[in-house]
């Protein structure tokens, strides 16, 4: 009799362990998931955060004007437009034949 409450023993040991093994690998995977979800959430936070900024500064029809016209040349009817090109810096190369 005591043989086979030292392999019940044993046994009910064994399970126990494989239980308590198994759950702490599952909390190291959702602990690791867990830094990975709260990490996408602070990129999301930082550009719904960035996007708010943009849509306030918008909002402003001013502002909006600015944005059209470096964007796409806009100009107003009748206004001239007048386009700044910056001075060409020279570079002078020599060559050198033998």
């Amino acid at each position: 009799m005591p043989i086979i409450s030292i392999f019940v023993a044993t046994l009910l040991a064994f399970f126990l362990t494989s239980q308590v093994y198994s759950t702490l690998v599952r909390g190291h995977s959702l602990k690791k998931s867990v830094t990975e979800v709260e990490e996408k959430l602070d990129k999301v936070k930082l550009e719904q955060a960035k996007l708010s900024a943009d849509l306030d500064y918008y909002s402003d029809a001013r502002n909006f004007e600015k944005r059209l016209r470096t964007l796409f040349n806009y100009r107003a009817p009748g206004e001239q437009m007048i386009i700044v090109v910056p001075p060409h810096s020279t570079t002078s190369t020599t060559s050198t034949e033998p």
